[in-house]
């Protein structure tokens, strides 16, 4: 098909469908269900202002499509950002020796909560200690976190979650099935 001739809606659907769901599925990490929703999102888009765009050429209807997959994909992150995670220290008990798994539950049954919860502790440096007591024994708001370690409410978001994500590597290690 030359670059110049116009197309019709459906021979766009059968030219570029394969490369915009390709396109989304690699910035969806395989998610193959999902990238063939947002591509038929992005193809239900471009029928509903077929008679708005202008020149139907495959060129000009390469790049619409692209552009829409991308604000699609941008929607779709934007509206699926996970919320922070708080956990409370039964959470993180839940953590350390859920149900299910039978070694860690031996661990529990071998160690009471605050010895469980004191070795946690010592894992962590003095700063991450202070703020995860600040955060889940004291149970400070955000606003309260922000203020005693002045510090900007969206820090104690990532602070949270840089904290979070120490504890879950402390925990696998501690809890590792040998």
């Amino acid at each position: 098909m030359e670059k110049h001739t116009e197309i019709t809606a459906d021979e766009a659907f059968s030219l570029y469908y394969k490369s915009i769901y390709n396109y989304i599925l690699s910035h969806l990490r395989g998610d193959s269900y999902l990238a063939e929703d947002i591509a038929s999102d992005v193809f239900a888009i471009l029928y509903h202002k077929w008679e708005s765009i202008r020149p139907k050429t495959n060129a000009v209807i390469a790049a619409w499509l692209f552009e829409t997959a991308r604000n699609v994909l941008r929607n779709h992150h934007h509206a699926h950002t996970r919320a922070p995670i708080i956990l409370s220290l039964d959470d993180m008990v839940d953590l350390i020796c859920p149900e299910e798994d039978n070694a860690a539950a031996q661990v529990a049954n071998d160690l009471n909560y605050h010895r469980l919860l004191q070795q946690l502790r010592a894992s962590l440096s003095a700063r991450d200690r202070a703020f995860f007591d600040a955060m889940y024994i004291e149970e400070l708001s955000v606003t309260a976190l922000a203020q005693r370690f002045n510090i900007k409410p969206e820090q104690v978001y990532v602070r949270r979650s840089r904290l979070n994500r120490r504890l879950r590597t402390i925990i696998s290690k501690k809890f590792q099935k040998k």
